[in-house]
């Protein structure tokens, strides 16, 4: 019954929820439709049959077109639920190179394993809490970002991975598995690997002494996505990209850098932050790829910082000083 050719519209209209994510919605189309992701996608496409591996970065018309004609949602529209819009906003990645994690197109959008990655990537976020709240699970665009660490609703840190087995979340997988051929089976919210259900996942709260500075901080950033320009306390403007790209280097300067321990906790104890410890990742050094509590920790620290030196460091040449793989600020910076 729920057959038909690509290029007419599918039975089940739903359409993309509020910062919806592109796989989340087509995923939630395929339960609806009764189908695994990758059988309900050749309904779409049947040229390229299975699932893309990087839907959410997509810039290509075609898979856009088809979308349109399938769902009767505009093209425009579909690709308002793609990460790609973040790129008018968001620098490029120019330091990672084919070691670089596929999907890993712009600074502060982190990158997500496939089944194909030997490497366990953990860059589909997650609140039990909203997810538990929603009519129909989906999961949103922001939680793609590596600076939203936190649930302004309620008010907890976000989570990165099935807290039972520790694996990496994959929706898209989670729609995939049918056990004892139940159809019912096929839902977003169970984890593919321990069958536990992501919504009763127990998030933690973070440290209450600067929390609402950090949702304040955030919320800042997530504003200033749909901007074209920042302007400080002090009538001063900036372009978007470039307060990212600073903040980016800022933030990996706290975790990488040459002397990024000795500065982080320098920057704890002048800020009354509770010091924290960054793991250092085997491959793709770079913040997007830590975990949820690092980046909170990175993101805290760095925005007390802009917030206090905003105009100094927006100046601050990054390029003309040491080799270090990520230079440092100005000696004077913190005087």
């Amino acid at each position: 019954m729920h057959e038909s050719p690509s290029g007419t519209l599918l039975p089940v209209h739903l359409q993309p929820k509020s910062d919806e994510l592109l796989s989340s919605w087509l995923v939630r189309l395929a339960i609806a439709h009764d189908k695994k992701p990758d059988t309900f996608y050749s309904l779409i496409s049947p040229q390229r049959p299975k699932f893309p591996l990087y839907i959410d970065e997509t810039t290509d018309e075609q898979i856009l077109c088809r979308i349109e004609l399938a769902t009767g949602v505009s093209t425009e529209r579909v690709k308002s639920t793609t990460l790609t819009p973040y790129g008018d906003s968001l620098p490029k990645y120019f330091h990672l190179g084919p070691e670089g994690p596929r999907s890993m197109s712009y600074q502060w959008v982190m990158p997500i394993t496939h089944r194909d990655s030997q490497y366990q990537l953990f860059g589909l976020q997650y609140c039990p809490g909203c997810l538990s709240e929603d009519k129909m699970p989906y999961f949103r665009r922001k939680w793609r970002l590596a600076f939203v660490t936190v649930c302004g609703i309620h008010r907890t840190l976000l989570l990165d991975r099935c807290t039972r087995c520790e694996l990496p979340i994959d929706f898209q997988r989670n729609a995939s598995e049918v056990r004892n051929k139940r159809r019912q089976t096929l839902t977003m919210t169970r984890c593919y690997a321990c069958n536990f259900d992501i919504r009763t996942a127990k998030s933690t709260s973070p440290p209450r002494s600067t929390f609402s500075d950090d949702l304040e901080f955030q919320e800042f950033l997530l504003k200033a996505l749909e901007k074209d320009e920042i302007i400080d306390h002090r009538g001063e403007s900036y372009s978007v990209s470039m307060f990212f790209n600073k903040l980016h280097s800022l933030t990996e300067l706290i975790a990488f850098g040459g002397f990024g321990k000795f500065i982080r906790t320098q920057l704890c104890a002048h800020y009354g932050i509770r010091s924290f410890i960054i793991t250092q990742p085997e491959k793709f050094h770079s913040l997007e790829v830590l975990n949820v509590k690092e980046r909170f920790g990175l993101v805290r620290v760095a925005g007390q910082v802009m917030t206090e030196w905003l105009k100094d460091l927006m100046h601050f040449n990054w390029t003309n000083r040491s080799n270090l793989p990520y230079p440092p600020l100005s000696d004077d910076a913190f005087e």
